[in-house]
């Protein structure tokens, strides 16, 4: 498949991806809260200078900026999903591909795209056609599946044979691993870091299969594959390939307008929607959520939920996410700060926020109950949330949200660079050489910080 192939419309979603994840990665750089370990690693192990760190300008080999920039990639949560999917398809292919292409020279933007657009589209597909929670079998999915988009997009970037890409793929799978005990930890880091191991094992994986290293013959399907390994078989093989390279479900990808769980943005718009209306917060008596079944653990246990210790535990909290957007008017990148945390109108707040599951939802929609202590009660259900296909940000927001996550960069870009790369990212099909987008994120095109 070559990028003539693509539809407009996907060309046109996956330079909105390349745009968000860039971003996110960017503000990362210093809202996130496990990254900074993998930089000053980075910094010690040196190494040849051939792909950047984003939002710190220095250089390192294609493998350890994969790493550095996929642990980044996620950490905020502000990044694009696939609703169907219940997958981030860029958090691993986007560090995986531009690390390997700017490490690699004179790779077109043309063909960034096309192994973005593959990559993507592997993990959607993937995710769609999983017919059972993986997390009862003790394994924590869009991680996992992230891996096997990085090394297709990175494969691609190499442009790797048939074979070379089968044994690369078998070389993903074993560097693949993700532990459910994740969902049950909610104050570990390694739910923001996550996509760094993914992206790292898609680029080394390509990397051998183009050196030589042979894989197995059915690193998918196979008895001890992909299919049986993760799904015990619950997945549909036919599915999966149906229109493979002709249709694509990247062109369903949501864009988010707030940096938290993608299952709480539903309620964050009900929130918003009722102040509009005239609700006060200190009016406010008790909040009733209708959640599906897999927001569930959004709102378990209740104690911590309500009074979440970190960044990533307060945006995987519905009752702080809601309260803060009853409080403040807005979740934002400063709705996680230390301070946001400890702010004790919001806590007071998400302690009257209560749940029941309604098995009929799907994870991207809400029903929002407001009672007020003057017996008035406030409604609203969300079925189309801001950032869907069905409700999209416009190409105005994307802009401005990119510059807004920029503006957090460790690295600081000033407004005109900021101006110049977002016109460069909208254009990426006429960009010849990937590294002049990196060279503006960078010391220069020698890669000096």
């Amino acid at each position: 498949l070559g990028y003539e192939d693509l539809p407009p419309e996907v060309i046109r979603v996956v330079k909105y991806s390349f745009l968000d994840t860039l971003g996110v990665t960017l503000a990362a750089s210093t809202l996130g809260e496990g990254c900074r370990p993998f930089v000053r690693l980075a910094r010690q192990w040196g190494g040849k200078k051939q792909s950047t760190i984003l939002g710190f300008g220095l250089k390192a080999p294609a493998p350890t900026a994969a790493l550095v920039n996929g642990a980044m990639a996620h950490a905020l949560d502000f990044e694009e999903v696939h609703d169907e999917a219940t997958v981030h398809p860029s958090a691993s292919t986007f560090p995986a591909a531009l690390a390997l292409a700017e490490g690699q020279g004179r790779i077109s933007g043309r063909r960034v795209i096309t192994a973005l657009a593959l990559g993507n589209e592997l993990v959607i597909r993937l995710g769609r056609a999983v017919s059972v929670d993986p997390l009862q079998y003790g394994w924590f999915l869009p991680p996992i599946l992230g891996a096997f988009g990085a090394v297709v997009a990175a494969g691609k970037i190499l442009e790797l044979t048939a074979d070379q890409l089968l044994s690369a793929l078998s070389l993903v799978l074993c560097q693949t691993s993700f532990s459910a005990e994740i969902a049950r930890s909610p104050q570990s880091h390694i739910r923001e870091v996550r996509d760094g191991f993914s992206a790292q094992a898609g680029v080394l994986s390509a990397l051998l299969a183009a050196e030589g290293i042979t894989g197995f013959e059915h690193p998918l399907e196979g008895e001890a594959g992909v299919f049986a390994l993760y799904f015990r078989g619950n997945f549909n093989q036919e599915e999966f390939l149906a229109g493979l390279g002709q249709r694509f479900y990247l062109s369903r990808t949501s864009f988010k307008p707030w940096p938290s769980c993608r299952g709480t943005h539903a309620y964050i718009q009900a929130a918003l929607e009722l102040r509009d209306r005239g609700l006060e917060p200190q009016q406010i008596s008790r909040v009733n959520l209708e959640v599906a079944q897999l927001n569930r653990m959004l709102c378990e246990p209740a104690k911590e939920r309500a009074n979440p210790k970190t960044a990533i535990g307060a945006k995987f909290s519905l009752p702080f996410v809601v309260a803060t957007a009853l409080v403040r008017g807005q979740v934002s990148l400063g709705s996680f700060s230390a301070e946001a945390l400890a702010d004790e109108e919001v806590v007071a707040l998400a302690r009257k926020v209560y749940y029941r599951v309604n098995p009929s939802l799907r994870p991207s929609e809400g029903v929002m109950e407001v009672m007020t202590g003057e017996g008035k009660v406030y409604s609203r259900r969300v079925e189309s949330v801001l950032g869907s296909p069905q409700n999209p940000m416009s190409e105005e927001q994307l802009r401005s949200k990119f510059i807004e996550c920029a503006t957090y960069s460790a690295k600081k870009l000033k407004p005109g660079e900021l101006e110049q790369l977002t016109q460069l990212i909208l254009a990426l099909e006429e960009v010849q050489d990937i590294r002049t987008i990196t060279a503006q994120l960078s010391g220069g095109p020698d890669g000096q910080a």
